[in-house]
């Protein structure tokens, strides 16, 4: 068996493992256990070495223009959109569109979504206007270079991977909106129910806690399952913390 996957892996060079990411749950599991996780996805695991150059090359050349920029991961491609039932902001033939893409999936187990209470319960992707007032919010100003991650590469759990990954360095600064509170803001502005500034205000109060600060991962209460626990508690890989993240005299590590 060793010896046929070895031929496998030097014949077709790209191995894809189906859901590898769904096979050990997030939380009580022996430390050591998480410790491998930890070791095998941000020690073991590495991109090709032509991904690794292109990468480089990216980041010089936006730091050639600015010493700072954000790298955004908008998320609001086709796929999602269908998938998460989110139609906000779209026309209706778009909305059905998304629709018919939803029903021809197989996969998707779920075929008939309430556009509305998506969006409250804070599941849907900020639209692009969004994100701009958001980060306008923050207090990036109109000339901040902004690259945004965007495509099909880029579907799954990349984000909570990249996430976690940044935990793991040191808890670099990763701004993760809070969508439901933002929801609520949102509509309130665009009913003319909130001046601007005061916007502005609850944006920055709602997020002062969001931006990467080391924080212990969340757990949903034993024996519940499914889609409630997945909204419950947090992807082991987009926060290793405690069991892969030590403490020192000068913070975490």
């Amino acid at each position: 068996m060793e010896f046929q996957s070895d031929r496998f892996v030097v014949a077709n060079r790209v191995i894809h493992v189906a859901k590898s990411d769904a096979r050990l749950a997030n939380n009580y599991l022996p430390l050591d256990i998480q410790r491998l996780r930890c070791r095998a996805l941000y020690h073991a695991l590495r991109f090709s070495p032509s991904i690794e150059s292109l990468g480089k090359k990216l980041m010089e050349r936006l730091r050639s223009r600015a010493k700072r920029y954000i790298a955004l991961h908008l998320r609001y491609e086709k796929d999602m959109l269908s998938f998460t039932g989110c139609t906000y902001g779209l026309s209706n033939a778009e909305s059905e569109e998304l629709r018919v893409m939803r029903e021809k999936t197989s996969h998707w187990k779920i075929k008939n979504i309430n556009s509305t209470e998506q969006r409250i319960s804070g599941l849907c992707p900020l639209t692009p206007m969004e994100v701009g007032i958001f980060l306008q919010a923050l207090g990036f100003p109109r000339s901040t270079l902004i690259y945004i991650a965007a495509g099909e590469i880029y579907g799954g759990n990349m984000a909570r991977a990249v996430e976690g990954h940044r935990r793991f360095l040191g808890h670099r600064k990763t701004i993760t909106p809070d969508r439901k509170g933002l929801v609520e803001l949102f509509d309130k502005l665009e009913a003319r129910l909130l001046e601007m500034s005061s916007f502005y205000s609850l944006v920055n109060q709602l997020h002062k806690n969001r931006f990467g600060a080391p924080r212990k991962r969340g757990a949903a209460p034993l024996g519940i399952k499914g889609r409630a626990r997945s909204r419950l508690e947090e992807s082991f890989y987009q926060n290793p913390y405690p069991e892969c993240i030590c403490k020192s005299e000068t913070g975490m590590r």
